[in-house]
């Protein structure tokens, strides 16, 4: 026993060493590529060194931004990218951190610098169903693609049913009326739209280019206009075209999310992460509150401080001691940012983030183990969240509550029209 210990002593320690020379060499071949002076702001380089030296997210572990150390990790990042002086600087540190970064969090980073860099905004994006197909492609698809490149088959066609129902009478099919797997949910019916390849690689750009954390007044030139009508727009726009599928086939309207009910649809994603875990299946009937009491709780206030202001139509700005009303002209975009999120609303600690404490609520209904294993469902990122049917009873509640706003806006006058 004591031999066991000693040697498992040693191992720890040789992996500790073999990781710190790993993690110097990488920073030191950084360093020997770009220097301070080729940033916009010089102290960059050395910030972004100074977090890597703490630890990044490993290279094959979940990335999510429901974790606060990847989300500060994605601006540390982010910055590398952004404030470089040139593209070829740019480009280095792109090349660089491609080698040596976790591949989901250098893909967010480096796809939103090409969005906002004012030299990249006219580059071609490939899909991102390309860049990530198990997150679009059922996981028995892709174990037939892999299988098909291990014995080098060149040439052949790959059909799946992205519908999630089936027809045949397979009970090894999963979704089979007759496989012990199908829950018979009629929802199902309109996963045709919901699990669109298109439609969640659409959903995941437009949320990419807006993010909420981004602030307009440290990244000056990006393109953030109107960034909470854009989110109400996209949401609303998104949503009527889900009901619209659902009364086509002879469905009723969506049911709003309540957060002490049960979620009478469960949802298998039947996709998986870049690294082989799958998305986590939610099961019939669950109840929001039982799993996820405290963060429930949070919710419903905000929801309550949201519609407080909704009633008050202002909000007090404490930063300059000033009412902002929710007027005609500003008050839509107003409403976004407290529900959104984003960096420019007013009393940031009395309105966290709304949209994204409901989502995460939502998304990891089963608790982790730490920050680097985030494994959550269809929810949990944005290449699969609008392929859950909960997501679409969430944005229901999501613009009752904007709904309180547009009650109170009168009709357009002649002279308006």
């Amino acid at each position: 026993m004591k031999l066991t210990g000693l040697s498992i002593g040693i191992l720890h320690i040789t992996l500790f060493a073999t990781v710190t020379l790993i993690n110097a060499e990488r920073k030191q071949a950084l360093s020997l590529l770009i220097k301070d002076a080729y940033f916009q702001k010089p102290t960059i380089i050395k910030e972004f060194l100074k977090a890597y030296d703490r630890g990044f997210l490993p290279k094959d572990a979940l990335f999510s931004m429901g974790s606060p150390q990847t989300r500060s990790q994605i601006r540390k990042l982010f910055d590398l990218f952004y404030f470089a002086n040139d593209f070829e600087t740019f480009f280095k540190a792109a090349s660089w951190a491609r080698k040596h970064i976790n591949q989901n969090q250098f893909a967010y980073a480096y796809t939103l610098a090409l969005l906002h860099r004012n030299d990249c905004r006219h580059f071609s994006i490939p899909p991102l169903y390309e860049i990530f197909p198990t997150y679009f492609a059922p996981t028995d698809l892709m174990h037939q693609v892999y299988e098909a490149k291990i014995k080098d088959i060149t040439k052949k066609k790959f059909i799946y049913n992205n519908t999630g129902y089936e027809y045949n009478y397979n009970p090894n099919v999963f979704g089979g009326p007759l496989s012990q797997d199908a829950v018979g949910h009629i929802d199902y019916k309109i996963s045709y739209f919901t699990e669109d390849v298109g439609l969640n690689n659409m959903y995941a750009l437009i949320m990419l280019r807006l993010p909420s954390w981004m602030c307009p007044y440290r990244y000056v030139g990006t393109n953030l206009y109107k960034r909470g009508e854009t989110f109400y727009f996209v949401h609303q726009q998104l949503f009527a075209k889900y009901t619209l599928a659902r009364l086509a086939n002879g469905l009723p309207f969506t049911e709003r999310l309540e957060w002490d009910l049960p979620i009478k649809v469960g949802y298998n994603p039947r996709v998986a992460h870049y690294n082989g875990l799958p998305l986590q299946t939610r099961p019939d009937n669950l109840v929001p509150e039982h799993f996820k009491k405290s963060h429930v709780t949070k919710a419903k206030l905000l929801e309550n401080r949201i519609l407080d202001v909704i009633d008050s139509a202002s909000v007090w700005d404490t930063a300059n001691s000033t009412l902002l009303p929710l007027d005609d002209e500003n008050g839509l975009e107003l409403l976004s940012r407290l529900i959104y999120g984003t960096t420019e609303r007013p009393n940031r600690k009395y309105f966290p983030s709304y949209y994204w404490h409901a989502i995460e609520t939502l998304g990891y209904l089963a608790t982790t183990s730490n920050e680097h294993n985030f494994q959550g469902e269809a929810l949990s990122t944005l290449l699969t969240s609008v392929r859950d049917p909960v997501f679409y009873q969430f944005v229901n509640r999501l613009l009752s509550i904007y709904e309180g706003y547009t009650k109170q806006r009168f009709p357009y006058t002649k002279e308006q029209m």
